[in-house]
């Protein structure tokens, strides 16, 4: 055998899952920032975010307050917006790596989007 087909077989391919849909989906999701200390608040306003445009995924660091609740949403949208371009592309949506930290929430949040627009169309 060549020393391509022995590399070709020692190149592990990434396991990736598809998260693709029929809507234009725009998200951002944000992990929760590190405690430098177990059981204890975290100090640094760092969050790794990811951010879906169409079947684009971006993602990186963003600086946020180290702890988010509810009542900061309307501050952490344009905080959002304003780093974007500190996010790089990771990949196409139905190329979503199975290890990446975001892809269970993508996929779960793709599994109620049809129930959460059936009752946001009934509230209109």
């Amino acid at each position: 055998k060549s020393k391509c087909q022995n590399l070709k077989k020692k190149k592990k391919k990434k396991r990736t899952t598809n998260l693709s849909s029929q809507s234009y989906v725009q998200m951002y999701i944000i992990l929760r920032a590190i405690a430098d200390e177990p059981d204890k608040p975290p100090i640094t306003p760092h969050h790794d975010v990811l951010f879906r445009f169409g079947s684009w995924c971006y993602s990186g660091s963003v600086q946020l307050t180290p702890e988010l609740d509810l009542g900061s949403v309307p501050h952490i949208i344009p905080a959002l917006r304003m780093q974007q371009a500190r996010l790089d592309f990771l990949c196409d949506v139905n190329q979503m790596p199975t290890n990446s930290p975001f892809t269970k929430s993508m996929a779960y949040l793709c599994r109620i989007a049809p129930l959460v627009e059936i009752e946001l169309a009934k509230a209109e």
